[in-house]
């Protein structure tokens, strides 16, 4: 009988485990998830500010000092950078030597409760986004 309820015991804790880890799996492929897509979605916003900043440079030979001059003629509102379901905030935009160049950046959105070190930051010298960690 001792064998028997050592057994019960051990399935027993190995179900539990494996309950266990089966939500933090699935809670953890969410966070991925949800992040890849907000990561998708301000990549697409940063591009369209992209293509406002150029064809502003196109049409006035240098770029805007700031990002709200593109208002109304280029683009109808700034977008903004989605962090996670609630929390929205600006993308950093830098025009330097009087407008020769830019740089516009956002924040990597986080996985879950986990806050990201990392930034994206688009060069109009180079003309790509690059990854940044901090």
């Amino acid at each position: 009988m001792i064998g028997n309820k050592n057994t019960e015991t051990r399935l027993t804790i190995v179900a539990l485990i494996s309950l266990v880890l089966f939500v933090l799996g699935n809670g953890c492929y969410r966070a991925v998830s949800q992040k890849n897509e907000l990561d998708k979605a301000n990549r697409a916003a940063g591009d369209e500010i992209v293509r406002a900043l150029e064809q502003f440079r196109k049409d006035k030979s240098m770029y805007p000092a700031e990002l709200e001059l593109l208002k109304p003629g280029y683009l109808k509102e700034i977008p903004s950078v989605q962090l996670n379901q609630r929390v929205k905030t600006r993308y950093s935009y830098a025009a330097v030597e009087n407008g020769k160049h830019f740089t516009l950046e956002y924040a990597e959105v986080a996985i879950g409760m986990f806050p990201s070190d990392a930034a994206y930051e688009y060069d109009s010298r180079t003309a790509q986004w690059k990854h940044k960690m901090y």
